[in-house]
């Protein structure tokens, strides 16, 4: 299965009577890029399947959103360190609702970044205190500036009965205040995908 990316409770999803709720083509949850401006200070979740809450796509602290670019959700600021700073990162949290388990398999979204953006990037959970990588490092190249990501997650998303908030980090910005990381397409509008199941136990 094919996956995508933060949940903290903005909008709330909606019980369903049966003891399986099976999401429509495996999407959990999706946040809808088109129409951005690229600086909102967060977008909340478009969609989400009976059993499932989900919250706003937000940025960490230290980053910026004072640049534009259309059908995305981006930022400047990304620390120039060959290392992660700890608080550039965009974030999203999903969850069950009371009496459901979720089981998280992949999550799908498409990146940009311009020349002075970023080099690398990472995905990292809450499941053990952002320590270790769900996905990456993987390089980012202004040479092919828009690229589509389908990430698997492991097993230990399956089964999962409380929140858990992703994180994907990037650094080695060339500039940190024209670099631009985002995600989305400024060209074509596209979603954040969280894909996988819910159900009652």
């Amino acid at each position: 299965m094919r996956l995508l990316l933060a949940l903290l409770f903005a909008g709330a999803g909606v019980i369903a009577s049966a003891d399986t709720a099976p999401a429509e083509d495996g999407v959990l949850a999706s946040y809808y890029l088109g129409g951005l401006s690229g600086n909102e200070y967060e977008l909340d979740v478009t969609h989400v399947v009976p059993g499932v809450t989900a919250g706003a796509l937000s940025r960490g602290n230290g980053l910026n959103y004072t640049v534009r670019a259309e059908n995305t959700f981006c930022a400047n600021g990304w620390t120039r360190s060959e290392e992660p700073a700890e608080n550039d990162y965009f974030s999203f949290t999903i969850a069950p609702l009371e009496g459901y388990e979720i089981d998280l398999e992949a999550l799908d979204f498409t990146e940009f970044v311009n020349r002075n953006g970023p080099a690398n990037f990472v995905i990292r959970s809450s499941l053990d205190d952002f320590k270790s990588n769900c996905f990456g490092p993987v390089g980012i190249s202004d040479i092919a500036p828009v690229n589509l990501r389908e990430i698997p997650l492991s097993d230990a998303f399956l089964g999962l009965t409380k929140p858990v908030t992703f994180r994907l980090i990037a650094w080695g910005s060339k500039s940190s205040g024209s670099g631009v990381w985002g995600i989305g397409n400024p060209k074509v509008p596209t979603r954040l995908v969280v894909r996988g199941q819910a159900r009652r136990p």
